[in-house]
């Protein structure tokens, strides 16, 4: 495919003005996803939260996805079935406990309905204390002096967000001029491919796990037919975008250089708790260019747009 008229093509850009009500905002989301967890020795209660050990077992036989350790759960958060949480209301640290449950009937098709024992240990509780914003926040959680420092800081992040946004809508106008003056159908099959690939992806991100597709099918209360048709426009402007971006990279001779690889190969070695040349052993180096790639040519798209702000 050789792409025409991807250059000067007009698109608005908006950077959103970040707020000061914003900057507080998210500076005391910050405080309360980072409370002060002080250990009680008392009995656990309601608001409490309790590092625990546990495994499942249904029918006398574990079940997957039904064991962890260290698990730090919030009494009352409700995050477990139904009368599990309440059975570990009045336990003390080291203490364990046989907590049965039933799982509700609209639950994955293994486990819907049955009788289950969850074999828990509580090594810790914990009681919330709330941090307030000021100095020793700062030092605690960001390594500054001063509130104000966080303040500045924060600010300076979001603007950073907002700049990122802003590019974000941009591209994706300038894309869809593109793609409207160079027309393309992929195949069936690498449509089908790319399907699969997007239903995997939103899968994960609803459940946090991989499941089986019926379960997820039966979890989203859609059919197979449902998310495939609904999903289809996208996966082909998906390999649309993608055609045309390997094109115009191809063109323009975009390539990815060692520079560009080094920031992620550190990253992704850090990761796994590697070295950069741990991992550059291990992994061709070359393993980053498709992604460097695409990225860059994005960049060189909205650098050789006309953009105008509103």
């Amino acid at each position: 495919m050789i792409v025409k008229d991807y250059k000067g093509v007009k698109a608005v850009r908006t950077v959103a003005p970040v707020t000061d009500q914003q900057v507080e905002e998210a500076l005391d989301n910050i405080r309360k996803e980072n409370p002060i967890m002080a250990p009680v020795f008392r009995p656990a209660a309601n608001g409490d939260t309790v590092i625990l050990d546990f495994a499942g077992y249904c029918d006398g036989v574990q079940f997957e996805g039904g064991t962890a350790q260290d698990y730090e759960l919030v009494l009352g958060s409700h995050r477990f079935v139904p009368g599990f949480e309440e059975q570990l209301v009045g336990m003390i640290s080291g203490d364990s406990k046989d907590v049965n449950i039933t799982f509700p009937q609209q639950y994955t098709p293994q486990l819907a309905g049955k009788d289950a024992v969850f074999k828990c240990t509580v090594k810790a509780v914990r009681k919330e204390l709330e941090r307030k914003l000021d100095d020793r926040f700062a030092m605690e959680l960001f390594g500054m002096n001063t509130i104000d420092e966080c303040r500045a800081y924060v600010r300076e992040r979001l603007e950073e967000q907002a700049g990122s946004e802003a590019d974000d809508q941009a591209l994706e106008s300038i894309l869809d001029v593109i793609c409207e003056n160079n027309p393309w159908e992929p195949e069936d099959t690498a449509v089908d491919e790319e399907l699969e690939k997007l239903i995997d992806a939103i899968a994960l991100n609803m459940t946090g796990r991989r499941m089986k597709r019926e379960d997820f099918y039966q979890l989203a209360g859609m059919s197979d037919k449902d998310f495939h048709d609904g999903l289809r426009p996208t996966a082909k402007r998906n390999l649309h975008v993608q055609e045309i971006l390997n094109s115009i990279a191809q063109t323009e001779g975009i390539t990815a250089s060692d520079e560009d690889r080094a920031p992620r190969i550190e990253a992704t070695a850090k990761n796994y708790g590697m070295t950069a040349e741990q991992f550059a052993k291990m992994m061709e180096p070359d393993i980053f260019d498709p992604e460097i790639i695409m990225q860059k040519t994005m960049k060189f798209l909205l650098d050789n747009a006309e953009l105008t702000a509103e």
